[in-house]
């Protein structure tokens, strides 16, 4: 699995948290 692949997968699965994680 390739690294994008895992962090749309981290993103579908926690409903985005992650990305607003790392905007802020």
């Amino acid at each position: 699995m390739s690294r994008t692949d895992r962090m749309a997968a981290d993103l579908s699965r926690t409903g985005g948290s992650i990305e607003r994680d790392t905007e802020q």
